[in-house]
């Protein structure tokens, strides 16, 4: 009777321990299952987090005219490779109407100004490297008005039109610094939405070659 007891006693337990072990098996599996996360392109766990600034100046066909455009850039660098943020171009040079047209003009509204920017986003290949490679596109919008020479800003308004814009671009820099480094790109410039006295969208669309200056945390 004894022996009959223990070995009851023995199975009762190896039952207990097996069942034991089935439960956090499947706690275990549950847990896996709870926390298997799909492969992203964007991993922001234990994510490395920077920024930057930028002066930016570009020259582009606009109109008739070798125009010059001057903007600013900024965003946030995620793992040293991707970059997100907002970037803006204007018109500094010529804002003259006839030279942008390349025809006489006998109106008041002489001066031209064009300005557009938006969302920012690129992708560095080689961050690290004494020589960096960019690729990325500022998608946005824009505006385009007219004035005269002793015209505020506030008269400008609905004397012209605003505009869709996407710009690709590629660049290349050198690392001067760990806080800056300077390069030069090239971009293709699409607009849709002028259309308004001597001007419509070809005449603002077109290559632009670029050189910039960024100061940050690389």
């Amino acid at each position: 009777m004894k022996v009959t007891k223990l070995l009851t006693a023995a199975a009762a337990s190896a039952m207990l321990f097996t069942s034991a072990m089935a439960q956090d098996t499947t706690t275990i599996k549950e847990a896996e299952k709870k926390d298997n996360p799909p492969k992203v392109l964007l991993d922001l766990k234990g994510a490395d987090f920077s920024g930057y600034g930028a002066i930016t100046t570009g020259y582009s066909k606009i109109g008739d005219a070798n125009a010059c455009l001057v903007g600013a850039r900024g965003g946030l660098i995620i793992n040293d490779n991707v970059v997100i943020g907002l970037a803006g171009m204007g018109l500094t040079y010529p804002t003259d109407r006839e030279d942008i047209t390349g025809h006489d003009y006998s109106g008041v509204l002489n001066r031209v100004a064009f300005g557009y920017g938006g969302f920012m986003a690129e992708y560095y290949f080689n961050p690290k490297d004494l020589i960096v490679f960019s690729a990325g596109a500022v998608i946005g919008g824009g505006g385009l008005s007219f004035h005269e020479d002793n015209e505020t800003d506030d008269e400008q308004h609905n004397k012209g039109d605003k505009f869709f814009v996407v710009e690709p671009e590629v660049n290349i820099f050198v690392n001067i610094t760990r806080f800056c480094r300077v390069g030069a790109g090239a971009s293709y410039r699409y607009v849709a939405g002028i259309d308004t006295d001597d001007f419509s969208d070809k005449d603002f669309r077109g290559p632009s070659a670029k050189i910039m200056a960024q100061f940050g945390w690389f």
